[in-house]
């Protein structure tokens, strides 16, 4: 497993102030000890996803685009088309894949070589993002907002939501049944592809910040 984002040096530098900087940490014993695999003063990492055992990516601050070939032991910076803050990473499988931020989409089909922007700008931040097959995806952000893309994230049209809070997990169960949850306990269900949504008791104020799903019927906020 891996775990990414950023902390503070205990030592200030000779400024005053405590360095901020990224990681990229690994456990091979169930998250029982945890090593740190990447480590950089100038980056803070948002985002790892591994597409093989053996291969994975990982994104964050200035548009640091990270990639790994030995499972995380190693991570080398690819060429990245944008300087801006990047939140997200996803592979549909090995050769394609996003990376998302503040009205940025960025794709690579030769498995991270070359990332090219999408020509659709005009996205608010994505905060997460799931595909429920190669070409129709959902995301989501702050004021309830949910996009949905049919080509695989060229374009993005905004669907009917039933809250304006703040939504930060989206999955998908089957192509048509699928669940965002966010702010205040809030948690949404479609069951017609994403055009509607309707809200759910989760029994809870709490911000939901993740979302799992087992199997079609066994989920976990």
């Amino acid at each position: 497993g891996y775990v990414v984002g950023a902390c503070y040096l205990a030592n200030p530098d000779s400024g005053g102030r405590r360095p901020r900087v990224g990681m990229i940490s690994r456990t091979t014993y169930g998250g029982m000890s945890w090593i740190s695999s990447y480590f950089d003063t100038l980056w803070s990492i948002s985002s790892v996803q591994f597409v093989t055992t053996t291969t994975g990516f990982a994104v964050g601050d200035k548009g640091i685009i990270l990639k790994s070939t030995n499972s995380g032991y190693s991570w080398s910076r690819q060429i990245s088309p944008t300087n801006s803050y990047l939140s997200r990473v996803k592979f549909l499988h090995p050769d394609t894949g996003f990376a998302f931020g503040y009205g940025i989409v960025l794709r690579t089909t030769d498995g991270g070589a070359i990332w090219t922007k999408q020509t659709n700008s005009s996205n608010p931040w994505l905060y997460a993002v799931h595909f429920a097959n190669s070409a129709v995806g959902y995301g989501i952000s702050e004021n309830g907002i949910i996009l949905q893309t049919v080509d695989s994230a060229k374009t993005w049209q905004r669907r009917q939501s039933p809250t304006t809070g703040y939504l930060g997990s989206a999955r998908f169960v089957s192509k048509d049944t699928g669940f965002v949850a966010g702010g205040e306990g809030v948690i949404l269900r479609t069951e017609d592809g994403g055009r509607r949504w309707n809200s759910m008791a989760s029994g809870t104020s709490n911000f939901l910040r993740s979302m799992i799903f087992t199997n079609s019927t066994t989920g976990f906020v």
